[in-house]
């Protein structure tokens, strides 16, 4: 028994020792995973089939690429350096989504970019002032305009998220709504005017000959979508209305107790201003 005991303890010293003298195991930390910052801003802009999606400002085309594999869109890169192009379009070719982008050799801030349905800004500093114009007047209403670390001024993004420091800003092109617009009232001959004033998405409006007690809330502008409510005194609905601008004309629907009925309002081209002004409506006596 006195030696199996010294053998225990013997072990035990042997074990301590090999414990104590054993070299710390040193862990090799991994990298972070990259953040795939073009798949993050087509995610926010929704982008998916028959959308064209224009890449302006990625040094690396990731945008269209991501579009092109990843989304099932036709993507448009626009750059400036024709060998960079050239070294693209292989990396396309060889990913086999070649015919899904075009490579357009141009200044980002000038080219053509019309025909887009979502279009990201990134890369490009100072260029966001130069740009929000243009995009305003030349991209159709409801294109999806995705910009990364960008601030488009007065022109208050619809959303934005903020992806590991990253911020991704969504701006939906609205529609311009601005000036007069006439219809006449269901079941009824009085013509009714909405006064509208604009800046960029946000939007205030007036009736014109409607009964006093009702006016109007929830007003919003989507892109080309436009609707409305009426309400009385006791904030209780009268009525709603729903359109989608098509030039000088809104065509929709009006909801309200007794039922549904379409809507259809006429603008008078010569009452259409800027969306890009500065003074909004205050109340209904500023636009009677």
């Amino acid at each position: 028994m006195i030696k199996i005991s010294a053998l225990i303890i013997s072990l035990a010293a042997v074990g301590l020792t090999s414990q104590e003298s054993s070299p710390e195991v040193e862990h090799e930390t991994s990298p972070p995973p990259a953040i795939d910052i073009a798949g993050h801003m087509l995610s926010v802009a929704r982008a998916g089939k028959g959308d064209i999606v224009y890449d302006l400002g990625s040094a690396n085309a990731e945008v269209a690429l991501t579009a092109a594999q990843d989304f099932g869109s036709r993507g448009v890169w626009v750059f400036n350096d024709s060998e960079v192009i050239d070294k693209k379009k292989e990396i396309a070719a060889q990913s086999g989504i070649i015919d899904w982008i075009r490579f357009v050799q141009a200044d980002p801030a000038e080219a053509d970019f019309s025909d887009a349905t979502v279009l990201t800004v990134h890369g490009v500093p100072g260029v966001e002032m130069h740009l929000r114009p243009r995009l305003i007047d030349e991209l159709r209403p409801g294109t999806r305009v995705v910009t990364l670390g960008i601030d488009m001024g007065a022109w208050q993004p619809d959303s934005q998220v903020d992806i590991q420091g990253h911020t991704i800003k969504l701006h939906i092109v609205p529609a311009n709504v601005t000036g007069m617009w006439h219809w006449v009232q269901p079941r009824s001959t009085n013509e009714v005017t909405l006064r509208v004033r604009q800046r960029y998405q946000n939007v205030e409006a007036a009736l014109d000959q409607l009964e006093t007690s009702l006016h109007i809330s929830d007003i919003y502008l989507h892109g080309s979508r436009l609707g409305f409510t009426l309400r009385d005194a006791k904030g209780r609905l009268a009525a709603g209305y729903h359109g989608i601008v098509q030039g000088n004309t809104i065509k929709g629907q009006i909801y309200g107790p007794t039922g549904t009925t379409s809507w259809r309002a006429r603008r008078d081209p010569s009452t259409m201003g800027s969306i890009l002004g500065t003074h909004m409506v205050k109340d209904s006596s500023e636009v009677r």
